[in-house]
């Protein structure tokens, strides 16, 4: 299932202070969605391991008052540098990258498109609202996400050189 030829709704990027792949490792894992996303509440599905081409994960949470249970699928894994997330119910689709900087840095970025707006109607959406509220709380998480991750691969580092 390929991703829209399409201008995300809303793009976050990080820097990010580890290597492409244990940054992909890492932000390849469901259980640190709630932990970083401010719209997530919990997940379920593969949470405890880098995703898989096919794995489900599935999330809840709220937006602007809004609940939401979501199903998303990995349809496309290229690791470390890419691995797109499809949500079926509602056609949106997340997109991250991974690209490693002259430092040896991760540069990160999470793409959302949530292209099909007769289906979002057809759900009970504004389209329009929805877009902003996503992209709001992408803009919130993006923080939050850099010092999760940073703050995990900075642990790493000093447990593999204490003692």
């Amino acid at each position: 299932m390929p991703v829209p030829e399409t201008v995300p709704d809303d793009v976050t990027r990080a820097v990010l202070d580890g290597p492409p792949d244990k940054v992909f490792d890492l932000l390849t894992q469901g259980r640190w969605w709630k932990e970083w996303h401010v719209s997530s509440t919990g997940v379920g599905g593969v949470t405890e391991r880098p995703y898989l081409l096919g794995d489900l994960v599935q999330e809840t949470g709220e937006v602007n008052g809004q609940h939401f249970t979501l199903s998303w699928r990995v349809v496309e894994h290229v690791r470390p540098s890419r691995v797109v997330l499809h949500e079926e119910n509602l056609d949106a689709y997340l997109v991250y990258a991974f690209e490693e900087d002259a430092d040896g840095r991760t540069r990160y970025s999470r793409a959302s498109h949530l292209d099909n707006a007769d289906r979002l109607r057809g759900l009970g959406h504004d389209p329009e609202a929805l877009r902003r509220d996503t992209a709001a709380a992408s803009a919130a998480s993006i923080t939050r996400l850099e010092d999760h991750i940073n703050g995990i691969l900075a642990a790493e580092h000093r447990d593999m050189h204490a003692g």
